[in-house]
C-alpha cells in the first residue's frame, strides 16, 4: 500500500538532498544526521497510522456484510400446520 511506501520515498529524498548538501559543504554532517532522525522520528508513526486506517476500512466492510446479512428476510423452513406438542415427546 501506499502508506507503507511513502515514508521510505520521502527518507530516500532526505538522504538524496541532504547527502548531496552534505558532499558539497554546504550543510555538516551534525545536520544531516539531525534532519534524517527527525524525519525517522516522523515516518514510525506515519507507518501506524496508514495500518490505523486500513484496519478501520476492514473493519467498515465487515461491519456493511453484517448489516446486509441482517437484513435478509426471514425464511420460513416448514409451513405445516401439525405441530408436534413438546410434553408428549
Amino acid at each position: 500500500p501506499l502508506t507503507r511506501i511513502a515514508p521510505f520515498i520521502c527518507i530516500s529524498i532526505s538522504i538524496f538532498i541532504c547527502g548531496h548538501l552534505a558532499v558539497n559543504g554546504q550543510m555538516s554532517i551534525g545536520e544531516f544526521v539531525t534532519i534524517n532522525s527527525f524525519i525517522m522520528l516522523i515516518v514510525g508513526p506515519l507507518i501506524g497510522f496508514g495500518g490505523l486506517i486500513s484496519i478501520v476500512q476492514k473493519g467498515l466492510a465487515s461491519l456493511d456484510r453484517i448489516t446486509d446479512f441482517l437484513r435478509l428476510p426471514i425464511e420460513s423452513i416448514d409451513d405445516s400446520t401439525e405441530v408436534i406438542p413438546l410434553e408428549d415427546i
